[in-house]
């Protein structure tokens, strides 16, 4: 392979890589919004049937996600910002028992600025308030963009596996998705 062939490569793997950090975010914004979705439907059953359980999946679901993780999450989804306070009212919402912390406010608080520290998220101070809002100034997608990307993804999911390929086949490979665009 010559170096032009590796720049190719490396645009490609680069290109890939966005692409699919933002179905990423599609879909942990859509994972949310399920989620919130379970919970609001579970008490509108409780309220129709004593009896309703919950599936043992929903309480599994919130455990494995994290905290930290629904907390970028929600900050992700919004426009606007968020106060720390109404963070804590969406994990609410969630469904999360936040009684296990001893002070949940004051959690929400350390993964925001964690967050923000790590550079994930942004934040604004507005008459002495801090509220956080998601990093990129713009984040939404044109339904143009959303085809492409989920276009992408599909191929990307669909592709032929390449563990057993050598660096130089992973190239063509990547090459040839690239250019299938």
């Amino acid at each position: 392979m010559t170096k032009s062939d590796y720049q190719r490569a490396y645009d490609a793997a680069e290109h890939e890589l966005t692409d699919l950090l933002q179905v990423q975010e599609l879909i942990e914004k859509r994972i949310l919004t399920l989620r919130q979705n379970l919970s609001s439907l579970a008490a509108l059953c409780k309220q129709d049937d004593a009896d309703f359980e919950p599936g043992i999946l929903s309480g599994t679901l919130i455990d494995r996600m994290g905290i930290t993780t629904d907390i970028l999450a929600i900050v992700n989804r919004e426009s606007a910002g968020l106060s720390p306070a109404e963070v804590r009212d969406q994990l609410k919402e969630l469904g999360y028992d936040l009684s296990k912390y001893q002070n949940p406010l004051a959690t929400v608080h350390v993964v925001l600025n964690r967050l923000e520290e790590a550079g994930r998220i942004a934040s604004i101070n507005v008459d002495r308030r801090k509220y956080f809002l998601r990093k990129t100034a713009n984040p939404g997608i044109n339904p143009e963009e959303l085809a492409r990307i989920r276009e992408r993804a599909n191929q990307i999911l669909t592709a032929p596996k390449t563990r057993n390929l050598t660096p130089e086949e992973k190239a063509k490979r990547l090459l040839e998705i690239r250019n299938k665009k």
